[in-house]
């Protein structure tokens, strides 16, 4: 951090007046008149959305929120059997797994439209991206699904949805890139997924890389709470735990162990 930068806030504060959030006051401008996604891009960027950069936040929110009994589904509803007085705990452990292999890859794929779009030559940054990330061995974010080969249905709806709103922009151009240069490599056909899809829209809209993820989680968070419920309604956490111990049986190591 610079040396020189005074220590200061530009997202809230509060006082015996109530709240204020970038200037807004939360009682009088915003309760009532704003939605969750309004405060969010708020919070973010530090204005409202119009109503179609609204829709498509919107739809990017929904389109992450729920995948089914997935694994931050199952570790939030395993965590309601241990500690069932801990709801937030069973929030906060189901939201750990949104890392590089579920949901949050969209930060990484939103990292390289990011550099895809604002480069000289599109297609040549594209290009080496894929061929590093290919020489590691890893797959390149936001392209691909075990199910889904395609059309992932979620990123379809959701790109048609920007395009209609007037917010595709030079991140979905950076994503066919993405698309046309890991094809050419790889040799095989890869379909856009939900967060190579979600990626461009939030980049489209404003938001930098690095808010990607934690948008992920919020939108993860709203699944979750239906989960959690549910898990207090009607118990599956047992069966689950049975049914990973019959799957998973324990087998006797090949060399004895000396006490």
């Amino acid at each position: 951090m610079p040396g020189d930068r005074p220590l200061e806030t530009r997202i809230a504060d509060h006082d015996s007046a109530g709240v204020t959030i970038r200037g807004l006051s939360l009682a009088d401008d915003l309760i009532g008149k704003a939605s969750y996604s309004d405060l969010l891009t708020l919070g973010t960027l530090g204005r409202l959305p119009d109503a179609n950069q609204r829709a498509v936040l919107d739809g990017c929110l929904v389109a992450l929120m729920e995948a089914g009994l997935n694994p931050s589904a199952l570790v939030a509803r395993m965590a309601v059997q241990a500690a069932p007085d801990q709801a937030q705990a069973a929030m906060a452990a189901g939201l750990l797994t949104v890392g590089d292999v579920y949901v949050g890859t969209v930060q990484g794929c939103a990292e390289l439209l990011a550099r895809i779009g604002a480069g000289d030559d599109p297609s040549g940054i594209a290009a080496v991206a894929v061929e590093d990330l290919h020489g590691r061995g890893a797959r390149v974010p936001g392209l691909g699904h075990g199910r889904h080969h395609d059309d992932d249905p979620r990123a379809v709806a959701l790109l048609r949805l920007a395009a209609d709103n007037g917010c595709a922009g030079r991140h979905r151009a950076a994503l066919d890139t993405l698309r046309r240069a890991a094809e050419e490599q790889l040799r095989r056909t890869l379909v856009i997924n939900v967060t190579g899809a979600v990626a461009a829209a939030l980049l489209d809209l404003g938001f930098p890389a690095a808010a990607t993820r934690p948008i992920a989680v919020a939108a993860r968070a709203g699944g979750l709470v239906g989960h959690v419920v549910e898990e207090y309604e009607r118990p599956t956490a047992k069966a689950l735990w049975a049914a990973a111990r019959s799957t998973v049986p324990y087998s006797q190591p090949d060399q004895e162990v000396t006490p």
